[in-house]
């Protein structure tokens, strides 16, 4: 009977790329009835509908919804709110997935109605590709979901947030604070990101030669510039503090391959492979 209150509910899913279009698929694979869309890429739209994964897409709203699922870039989603604030319900719950969340929980305090509450969630899975067409319903399956609890959120964003970790197929689930979810992002995410385009710039041009650790090591290296530009400044205090991590480590295996010192390079290869922070 849970679950049917879930998917009998009106449902928008704001962005139709590869993360919002990959979470309407995976409530429409779970039974949801009700799901509309709300993208500016009409294109999109018309393919989610032909798909029949949504019911009605608008480059306006539409509504009233229960819930609304905002899968754009964090610096977007204040704004989506403020579009589609008169079409959430009463009691309804403002959802969104974006990659940071201390700046954006400040922002959406400063605009969201009392009558709304407010479900931060991360799920820990995506591509190199972008957009609805290499969305899947899988894409999620066996992730993390991260849940960051505000002021704002009540005991029904909660429950959706069971409902949908469900529904996307989570493998795990935490809670963190949003500046503790911005600083794992920045380890587990942007500092990965980031190497992997400075590696990729190495060795730029020689990818003929490529064996199997060089495209594993770059497989994210193609990337959306200016999204991606965008998040790591959003990010900065985090990333710079894992770069300086990072680097620390590159110096000393710069300094015992200069010192041509075998052991001492062994030493430190060893104990970064157990994960040591030297």
């Amino acid at each position: 009977m849970i679950k049917d209150r879930f998917t009998n509910s009106r449902i928008l899913v704001a962005g139709l790329g590869l993360i919002g279009g990959s979470a309407a698929k995976a409530l429409k694979k779970t039974g949801c009835a009700h799901i509309d869309a709300l993208d500016s890429d009409v294109r999109s739209v018309e393919a989610a509908m032909a798909d029949g994964v949504i019911e009605f897409g608008y480059t306006g709203t539409g509504g009233p919804y229960d819930i609304v699922i905002c899968a754009l870039p964090p610096r977007a989603v204040p704004d989506i709110y403020g579009q589609v604030k008169d079409r959430l319900a009463d009691g309804g719950v403002f959802a969104e997935l974006s990659g940071l969340k201390t700046a954006l929980v400040d922002a959406l305090y400063d605009v969201m109605q009392p009558r709304h509450s407010l479900l931060c969630l991360h799920p820990m899975a995506g591509s190199e590709k972008s957009g609805y067409a290499h969305s899947s319903a899988a894409l999620f399956e066996g992730a993390h979901l991260i849940v960051t609890p505000t002021e704002k959120t009540t005991d029904l964003s909660l429950e959706w947030s069971e409902f949908l970790f469900k529904a996307f197929g989570c493998a795990r689930k935490s809670s963190l604070s949003p500046a503790l979810h911005d600083a794992v992002i920045a380890d587990m995410s942007h500092l990965p990101h980031v190497a992997a385009l400075a590696v990729y710039a190495v060795g730029k041009g020689l990818e003929r030669f490529a064996g199997g650790s060089f495209q594993a090591i770059t497989r994210v290296a193609d990337l959306n510039a200016p999204l991606w530009a965008g998040l790591l400044t959003d990010n900065a205090e985090y990333l710079q503090r894992s770069l300086a991590r990072l680097r620390r480590n590159l110096d000393m295996i710069d300094e015992a391959l200069t010192e041509r010192d075998r052991d001492k390079l062994e030493i430190l290869l060893s104990n970064m492979a157990k994960g040591a922070d030297i």
